[in-house]
């Protein structure tokens, strides 16, 4: 059973992630699933309330049953929710994250407040650790770097691994490295 179940996870993935893929000429989406032995397992991740859709941010209730999490409790201090599921659930949810990041960062290509930004070349999609960007030199400015970070690290944070380090690496139209620019929680 878990062996069907981690192939039809890896195969919505998969399907998914293809779907959000910018045109023809992108680099091909591949998506597996390594380890199914944590399906069953209980799994607890802290979120920003504010990462939770808005119309769930007040019954939470509402949400565990919408998404068959076990429980979702709210830290008001914080400002945070942490959320119990199964394996399987967590995989979902890390899926449809996963699609939010790569769509608000590839929306970025678009936006007026970035007329330098090229393209977005590259997001490390297996583990979302890393993102390559080609800009003009003239008129760069650091602020497109840290949107991207912060949509990087949003998803590492529901990943729930602890590992909140993500690099953003940029580029100008040659192909010359400009800077890369690292979001990390560890101390240098």
């Amino acid at each position: 059973m878990k062996k069907i179940i981690a192939f039809l996870l890896a195969l919505a993935t998969a399907v998914t992630f293809a779907a959000c893929k910018k045109n023809d000429d992108a680099q091909p989406v591949t998506t597996t699933v390594e380890d199914v032995s944590d399906i069953e397992d209980e799994i607890k991740i802290v979120v920003p309330l504010d990462s939770i859709d808005e119309e769930y941010q007040n019954d939470l209730d509402a949400y565990c049953e919408a998404y068959g999490y076990s429980s979702a409790k709210l830290n008001k201090l914080k400002g945070t929710v942490t959320i119990t599921c199964n394996g399987f659930r967590h995989k979902l949810l890390l899926t449809r994250i996963g699609m939010k990041v790569i769509q608000s960062i590839y929306k970025l290509e678009n936006n007026k407040k970035y007329p330098y930004l090229v393209s977005i070349d590259n997001i490390k999609d297996d583990d979302f650790s890393e993102a390559t960007i080609t800009v003009k030199r003239d008129g760069f400015q650091d602020l497109l770097p840290f949107v991207i970070g912060q949509d990087l690290l949003l998803y590492k944070k529901y990943e729930g691994s602890g590992n909140y380090d993500v690099s953003v690496i940029v580029n100008d139209e040659d192909g010359n490295n400009i800077d890369t620019f690292r979001y990390s929680d560890k101390d240098e």
